[in-house]
């Protein structure tokens, strides 16, 4: 799923480029949210809306790794879900 967020993000860069300087600004911007902590929120980039999904079971993320990072991002902890 984030593989085809990911491509259809370079696909509207590609498209777009920089020939608008505010609205690549503000696309960058709300970019971050892409990344952010928190609950899924759609965001616009270039004036297309992209789509963040949540897990819908537990199977979706069972290979998945959980990082508990400190604040300072010095020291992280790794659990594979997959051994638990």
């Amino acid at each position: 799923m984030q593989i085809k967020m990911f491509k259809k993000i370079q696909k509207i860069y590609k498209e777009h480029g920089t020939e608008d300087v505010e609205l690549t600004v503000e696309s960058f911007i709300n970019l971050m949210t892409f990344t952010a902590m928190g609950a899924p929120a759609d965001f616009k980039f270039y004036g297309e809306s992209i789509k963040r999904s949540r897990y819908q079971s537990i199977k979706e993320f069972r290979g998945s790794t959980l990082i508990f990072q400190s604040i300072t991002g010095l020291y992280e902890t790794r659990y594979k879900l997959e051994d638990n």
